[in-house]
C-alpha cells in the first residue's frame, strides 16, 4: 500500500496507479477535489480494470454544477460516465447517511458524529447517470452515494466526507470497499454470503418493465428483493 499526499506530491500519472486493485481518494478539503490530470490518469485506472473510492463533499458540485468556478463540460461529462453520477444539489442539514438493501458497501452512520473528523459541512446529494447505482442515502431522502461499472473497474461516489463519520463506521464501510475490490469474502454482517458485485437495470428509467442483472462470486441459490424507499 502507499499514501500520496496529492496537495504536496502533485498528480500521480496512470503508470503509478495501475499496479494497486484499489485506491481510496479523500478530496475534502481541496478545491478543486480532481483537476484535468487526475480525472485522465483515474480514467485510465478504472477503465482498465481498478477499483475507486472516491469521497468527499462538494465533488459533485464542482464538476457538476455550472454555477461552480470549477465547472467544465469535461468534467461533468466524467462525472457522468466513469462514475455514472450526477449532482442533484445540496444535501440540506443531513446528519445521517446510510446503505441500501443489497448495496456491496455496507454504511450506517452519523455525519460529525463522535469518533469523526467534524468537517461535513456542505455535502453533495447525488443522482445516478447511464449505468450507476445508488448506494447509499441521507435520512432526508437524498441519495448520498452511487456505484459504477465502467470499462473493467468498478468505481464509488460518496457525496459526503468519509472521514466525518466515526472512526468504526468508516472502518466498516472501507472494510466493504476493499472486500469488494479484492474480491476478497466480506466481513460484514451477512458476508459470507455472495454479494452482488453489481447489478444493472436496463431499460433505466423504464416503463412499464426492466431486466435485472447482476453477478455473484460463486454459483448458488440467491434470493433477490426489490424495495421501495
Amino acid at each position: 500500500w502507499a499514501r500520496w499526499p496529492r496537495d504536496e506530491a502533485g498528480a500521480l500519472a496512470s503508470l503509478e496507479l495501475e499496479d494497486f486493485a484499489a485506491v481510496l481518494w479523500y478530496a475534502s478539503g481541496m478545491a478543486p477535489g480532481l483537476d484535468d490530470a487526475d480525472r485522465t490518469a483515474l480514467a485510465y485506472y478504472v477503465q482498465h480494470g481498478g477499483t475507486l473510492l472516491l469521497a468527499g463533499q462538494d465533488l459533485a458540485w464542482q464538476m457538476g454544477d455550472p454555477a461552480s468556478p470549477w465547472y467544465s463540460p469535461q468534467a461533468a461529462s466524467w462525472l457522468q460516465v466513469v462514475l455514472g453520477a450526477t449532482h442533484a444539489g445540496p444535501a440540506t442539514a443531513v446528519t445521517e447517511v446510510a446503505s441500501l438493501p443489497g448495496a456491496p458497501f455496507a454504511c450506517w452512520g452519523t455525519l460529525n458524529g463522535a469518533g469523526g473528523a467534524g468537517n461535513s459541512t456542505s455535502p453533495d446529494a447525488l443522482q445516478t447517470s447511464g449505468s450507476g447505482i445508488l448506494a447509499h442515502h441521507y435520512r432526508n431522502g437524498q441519495w448520498a452515494a452511487v456505484t459504477n461499472t465502467w470499462g473493467a473497474g468498478h468505481t464509488l461516489l460518496c457525496g459526503y466526507a468519509l472521514e466525518s463519520l466515526a472512526t468504526s463506521e468508516r472502518g466498516i464501510l472501507i472494510d466493504g470497499f476493499l472486500d469488494w475490490a479484492l474480491g476478497r469474502p466480506s466481513g460484514v454482517p451477512g458476508g459470507d454470503l455472495p454479494l452482488a458485485g453489481a447489478v444493472r437495470a436496463a431499460p433505466n428509467p423504464f416503463n412499464p418493465s426492466t431486466t435485472l442483472r447482476f453477478e455473484v462470486a460463486a454459483a448458488g441459490a440467491v434470493t433477490v428483493e426489490v424495495c421501495d424507499l
